[in-house]
């Protein structure tokens, strides 16, 4: 269906406008009717590919999204990665290395800096964005051989470990300590500046987190950094473990109760310690060592913070002969009865650390071969306003017999459509799981396919749950079936409402199956709803004609979810471009029919309202949203001091072609000398200006991006615009 909406502008207006007008309220009506027509212009804008072909190192592991629509990548890349034609630094094979990069709407890079660059897999553990400020939680090791190359610096290793033996004091040497493994968190601006970065290690040589999974990290309002560690022997001091930021010592030494007990720290934004908690507190039982990921974060309006990740024994019995309760606190636990698979778990704690409550699932009995199901938690979704929590995690049946995997309840279990016994790899299950903000389990999204099916990270949008997902076979979708390539496996982007139903489908293309799978790693939406998506190719992908291919690198592509551009608002009763008085209270106010709105200050109600004390032009822009897609106009306000003006003349402004593709020509009726031409985007920033001395001349918009812009003119008998389209 097309959506065309119509701008009606109507004024509380006398039938002579006086000659000066002060403190009056004049209304601007914009009723945004919503006609049905054919198709949305809705469409895959592009889909680029980046990376080594052929290495298994390249994984676009975390994604977040400025205000305008920007995504910043980080992630690993292999030997043989370039960005904007540029080789990234590798001093050695078989190893992953960290980047993270800045990419436009259009899809072209803006900026990349690589993190790390060292002799071992370097972990791209977690990216998040705050108050316009980018905050990467990763690790460095500063190689005794190879060359480390650590942000813009390069060390070398033989250099380092050289000094080091004249002057083995650590302490003098750091952070260039050979051989050291240190955790950082890097602070950069969103043009790439680096504006803070410190070193978060144990006893100034050790990294505080020895996992290559991605680890939650945490800021909250007042700027506090919350970070899990994992703690370990200090070898050459056993009785001592302290933590350090720089060389500065946070804690006293901290005794642990099992080598990489998971501990939960809470910095002030000077990076003094505030407290930690250990996070696994007792074990009972066989005493078999958990292993625990905590993969991802998201806090409330109070501050709680909700954690998901996946928690499992480290054994190889496929059975165990006596139950093991792994202890977060001294109330909450998991208890393992029969199998050390492994288990989601989704966690509630306030800023002091205590935990509020502990929900996970439980794994189906195993059968009489000692398989057993495993499910983990990879990424979550909130909504403030729904109050629930939305976890994505994968399921997987290993027993003979029966398709039940995964418990969330004892009456409400995961159930895979296909046999892993029988079929390995096919008995995944991706799932969601809805949580209130008290623990209470709601309810799970689990899409209907009739072999199995894999979740990439989600992402929770007006209402709504987004994630990419690989099917096995076919996959049910409003009524019918969608069956995979030959070959292959399907491959889609999903939409569901949170009551679970599957609303929204959009299908990739996907060549023969390779090695490594395609991996669907992110999803996100930006505030205008456009899908940006990222993973990891294991074969070709065709995003609705823009193709990617190269197995092993990695593919970023954008979903346009903009309503068709070639729908414009016509202004079609009261005054030719909107022209008040000043000191008059100028009130926009929109169809309240529409999902949300979003005016250019912020306000995201349907009204907007705007007095002006001097005489002069000044462009407002409003995003609203029906449901599907969303629309963008800019209203350019004339404001005049109303002395001397009787009546407002009619725009003589004429623009052909419209819609353009390389040039627009404009066309008076007569000459205005030293008239002012500005093109403005629909975000109301001027493109290009000039001084015009002619009755007919031409713009050049052959550089645009596709979109609506406005063409405003000013001379001395007013300001005139025009909207015009660049296809």
């Amino acid at each position: 269906m097309k959506k065309i909406y119509f701008l009606c502008i109507k004024t509380l207006r006398q039938a002579q406008r006086p000659r000066k007008i002060r403190g009056t309220i004049k209304f601007l009506l914009l009723f945004l009717f919503l006609l049905n027509y054919s198709a949305f212009a809705q469409k895959w804008q592009w889909a680029i590919k980046y990376g080594a072909d052929g290495k298994d190192y390249n994984y676009p592991y975390h994604m977040v999204l400025d205000s305008a629509g920007n995504a910043y990548i980080f992630g690993t890349y292999g030997n043989g990665t370039q960005l904007n034609n540029q080789d990234l630094p590798w001093f050695a094979s078989h190893d992953a290395n960290t980047y993270i990069a800045k990419f436009a709407p259009d899809g072209n890079c803006v900026w990349y800096k690589v993190v790390n660059s060292q002799n071992v897999n370097d972990a791209a553990n977690f990216l998040t964005i705050k108050n316009n400020k980018l905050y990467l939680w990763g690790n460095v090791h500063y190689d005794s051989y190879y060359n480390t190359f650590f942000l813009d610096t390069t060390i070398n290793g033989g250099l380092i470990t050289q000094q080091w033996n004249i002057n083995p004091n650590m302490f003098n040497a750091f952070p260039w300590i050979p051989d050291a493994y240190l955790n950082t968190i890097i602070c950069l601006d969103l043009n790439g500046n680096i504006l803070q970065k410190k070193y978060i290690s144990y006893n100034m040589w050790r990294k505080v987190n020895f996992s290559y999974e991605p680890s939650a990290f945490h800021i909250d309002n007042a700027g506090n950094y919350y970070f899990v560690s994992y703690l370990g022997q200090n070898i050459y001091n056993s009785t001592k473990n302290i933590l350090y930021a720089n060389t500065t010592a946070l804690s006293d030494s901290l005794s642990y109760l099992y080598e990489g007990q998971p501990i939960l720290y809470k910095l002030s934004p000077q990076f003094n310690l505030l407290w930690y908690k250990p996070l696994i507190t007792a074990l009972t039982g066989p005493g078999y060592i958990p292993l625990i990921t905590y993969r991802d974060v998201v806090s409330d309006n109070a501050g709680n913070m909700y954690y998901t990740g996946s928690v499992y024994l480290n054994t190889n019995n496929l059975f165990l002969s006596s139950s093991e309760t792994v202890m977060f606190d001294s109330t909450h636990g998991i208890t393992f009865n029969n199998t050390p698979n492994g288990m989601m778990f989704l966690m509630k704690m306030d800023t002091s650390g205590s935990i509020q409550w502990l929900q996970h699932t439980t794994n189906y009995t195993p059968d009489s071969l000692n398989r057993s199901a495993n499910a983990g938690g990879f990424s979550l979704g909130y909504s403030g306003d729904e109050h629930k929590l939305f976890v994505s995690g994968n399921g997987q049946s290993k027993t003979k017999y029966t398709h039940d995997c995964v418990l969330f309840t004892p009456n409400d279990t995961l159930t895979t459509p296909y046999n892993y016994y029988f079929n390995p790899g096919a008995g995944n299950m991706g799932f969601i799981a809805v949580y209130d903000e008290n623990g209470n389990f709601l309810n799970k999204m689990v899409s209907q396919v009739t072999k199995g099916s894999y979740l990439g990270n989600i992402a929770y949008h007006n209402h709504a749950i987004y994630g990419g997902m690989l099917w096995v076979d076919s996959l049910r979708f409003q009524n019918s079936w969608l069956i995979k390539p030959t070959n292959s496996v399907g491959y889609s982007y999903c939409k569901w409402n949170t009551q679970g139903e599957l609303i929204d489908v959009k299908n990739v293309l996907r060549g023969t199956v390779n090695n490594p799978p395609t991996n669907p790693y992110e999803t996100q939406l930006d505030p205008l709803g456009n899908m940006w998506v990222g993973g990891t190719l294991g074969t070709s992908l065709d995003f609705g004609g823009h193709q990617v291919s190269d197995w092993g690198v990695s593919y970023l592509a954008r979903f346009n979810n903009q309503c068709d551009d070639t729908m414009q608002v016509k202004p079609t009763s009261g005054i030719p471009d909107t022209a008040f008085c000043i000191n008059t209270n100028i009130q926009l106010i929109g169809n309240p029919n529409n999902v949300y709105y979003v005016w250019g200050n912020g306000n995201h109600t349907n009204t907007q309202t705007v007095n002006y004390a001097a005489a002069g032009t000044d462009s407002l822009f409003v995003v609203v949203y029906d449901g599907k897609c969303y629309w963008t106009d800019t209203i350019v306000l004339t404001i005049n001091s109303c002395i001397g003006i009787d009546e407002v003349k009619e725009n003589p402004m004429k623009v052909f072609p419209n819609p353009a593709d390389d040039f627009v020509n404009i066309s008076l009726p007569q000459y205005y000398k030293d008239a002012q031409l500005s093109v403005l985007n629909s975000q109301g920033e001027v493109q290009y200006s000039a001084i015009i001395n002619s009755k007919e001349f031409k713009v050049d918009v052959s550089h645009y991006a596709t979109g609506i812009y406005i063409l405003l003119l000013k001379t001395g008998d007013g300001v005139f615009s025009r909207k015009v389209v660049r296809n």
